[in-house]
């Protein structure tokens, strides 16, 4: 494995995205999804079609200038100009700023793989950056898998883990979730069996969460 895979919080960062066409459009679009202190965007023409109107997000309409990188932790080179993102990749490096280059991602920091996400769930599927297209075949399997068969399953865990974790008189709450996990739960809660679902929780939960089954399978 040449790269490392993580999760990271931009809550509190702040984002540049040099060039505003359809590739750096797609970053913006995949930015606004998650909580990001500040997204500027520089190019020297205006996004056609506009860019989405959010409160942390600014535009600005001229080339990149090197001041641009000031108290940015996360940098997008994404410019039709393969010369002003090589630039923009050693600045970075100078500054020991994370940048990914849109059109060359190996010379850069990092790189964004094809990602699946589906209520709660999100997977990030790379090929080392050998085959995007292929990523983008295993992403596009995998939304439908988590669609149509975790989703629902996260759902009924999500109401039922805090709870259980608040019995006393379950010594193990954990196993009693690697159960649920091990048992055919997801595969009748993906065909809607209800019923098949309600008799695997009645068998599996302490009898003190039996009378809520209902509630953990509401809406499903």
């Amino acid at each position: 494995m040449r790269h490392y895979p993580l999760f990271l919080d931009l809550s509190s960062r702040e984002v540049l995205v040099a060039g505003a066409g359809s590739v750096g459009r797609r970053k913006i679009r995949t930015l606004l999804k998650v909580p990001v202190k500040r997204i500027t965007v520089v190019d020297p023409r205006p996004p056609r079609p506009p860019l989405p109107e959010a409160a942390n997000l600014f535009f600005l309409e001229r080339p990149f200038a090197p001041e641009d990188l000031d108290g940015k932790s996360l940098v997008f080179a994404a410019t039709d100009s393969p010369e002003v993102n090589a630039r923009l990749v050693s600045l970075c490096a100078q500054r020991q700023i994370w940048c990914n280059r849109a059109d060359r991602p190996e010379s850069g920091a990092f790189f964004v793989p094809a990602h699946a996400e589906s209520d709660g769930i999100t997977i990030a599927v790379g090929t080392e950056g050998k085959s995007p297209a292929l990523a983008g075949v295993i992403r596009h399997d995998l939304e439908n898998r988590l669609k149509n068969r975790y989703g629902p399953l996260l759902l009924v865990l999500g109401r039922l883990r805090p709870p259980l974790l608040a019995l006393p008189e379950v010594s193990d709450p954990a196993g009693v979730l690697r159960a649920l996990l091990a048992s055919p739960l997801a595969e009748a809660l993906e065909r809607k069996d209800r019923a098949g679902a309600e008799d695997l929780l009645r068998r599996h939960l302490p009898d003190v969460l039996r009378p809520h089954i209902r509630e953990l399978l509401h809406d499903l």
